[in-house]
C-alpha cells in the first residue's frame, strides 16, 4: 500500500514534549560511504529528524535513495521490480525519504530528512556510461531504523530558497546564491519526485526522490554559473517515461 504524507508545518516541528532543541548542524547524523559499486552504511541507526551524509570515495558520481519498505519486502523484491521496469510494483512496496543526490567523486553532501522506524533499502539510481543503473550492479544495502531514544525539538533553519516539486515542473522561491546555503525541497505533486542539481554537465547534489507530501532540507555548495534542475524519476502514470521528458526540468543562473 502506498503511503502519502501530509505536508504541514508540523512535519518539521514534530516533537512537542522534548528534552532539548536542536538546529540543522546538531541533528543526529548517519554517514554513508559510496564506493564503486557498493555502500558502506551502518546496519542500524536511530530515526526521527536526521542528517544523511553521503561520502563518495568512488571514481564516479553516486547518490543514495533511502526507501522504507513495506513488511515482507526486501532487496530482491526491489531489484526484481527495477529489472522489469515495473514502476507500480516498486511504488507499492516503498516510500521515498530522500537523501543526497548525485555526489561527485571525492566529495560529500548532506540532506536532512525524517526517518520513521522500519526497514530501509539504500539505492543508487545513477547510470553507468553504458546506461546500466548502479543499483543493478550491486549498489544496494539494507539498514534498520529504530525509534529515537531522546525526543528533540527540531528547529528548522530559515531556508535560503525553497524548491517545490510538482507534476511536472520545478518552482523556485527565493534565490540560490554562491557559497553555502540550505534549500528546502517540498513535494507538492501526486507522484514521487527528485531534485537533481547539475552544473556544466557535472553533478551538483540536490535531493534524491521523496514521496508526495514530504520534504527534505538540502545543504548546497554552489559556485557562480548556470545550473539545471532535473527529475529523472520514471512516471507510473505515463508508461515509465522519465519526468524530464514530461517537462520537469529548469535552469537558473547563480550570481
Amino acid at each position: 500500500m502506498r503511503h502519502l504524507f501530509t505536508l504541514t508545518v508540523s512535519l518539521l516541528l514534530v516533537p512537542v514534549a522534548c528534552d532539548g532543541t536542536t538546529s540543522f548542524d546538531d541533528l543526529p547524523e548517519i554517514v554513508i560511504t559510496a564506493r564503486d559499486l557498493e555502500f558502506d552504511a551502518p546496519a542500524s541507526a536511530e530515526g526521527g529528524m536526521v542528517r544523511i551524509t553521503l561520502q563518495n570515495e568512488g571514481t564516479t558520481s553516486h547518490q543514495v535513495e533511502l526507501v522504507r519498505v513495506v513488511e515482507g519486502a526486501g532487496e530482491e523484491d526491489i531489484l526484481d521490480a527495477i529489472r522489469r521496469r515495473d514502476i507500480a510494483a516498486l511504488n507499492d512496496m516503498v516510500t521515498y525519504h530522500g537523501g543526497p543526490n548525485e555526489v561527485p567523486p571525492g566529495s560529500n553532501r548532506t540532506v536532512a530528512t525524517e526517518l520513521e522506524p522500519g526497514t530501509y533499502v539504500l539505492l543508487c539510481f545513477v547510470a553507468s556510461d553504458a546506461g546500466t543503473l548502479h543499483v543493478l550492479q550491486g549498489m544496494i544495502a539494507t539498514m534498520e531504523i529504530t525509534a529515537p531514544v531522546n525526543d528533540i525539538e527540531w528547529i528548522p533553519p530559515e531556508p535560503d530558497a525553497t524548491v517545490s516539486l510538482r507534476d511536472f515542473e520545478f518552482e523556485l522561491t527565493g534565490e540560490i546564491g554562491s557559497g553555502h546555503q540550505i534549500v528546502l525541497v517540498e513535494n507538492h505533486g501526486s507522484q514521487p519526485h527528485e531534485w537533481r542539481l547539475i552544473t556544466a554537465g557535472m553533478p551538483g547534489g540536490g535531493s534524491s526522490t521523496i514521496s508526495p507530501g514530504s520534504a527534505t532540507w538540502v545543504e548546497v555548495e554552489a559556485d557562480s554559473g548556470r545550473y539545471a534542475f532535473i527529475c529523472y524519476v520514471p512516471s507510473e502514470e505515463h508508461s515509465g517515461r522519465q519526468h524530464i521528458d514530461l517537462g520537469m526540468h529548469a535552469s537558473i543562473e547563480v550570481p
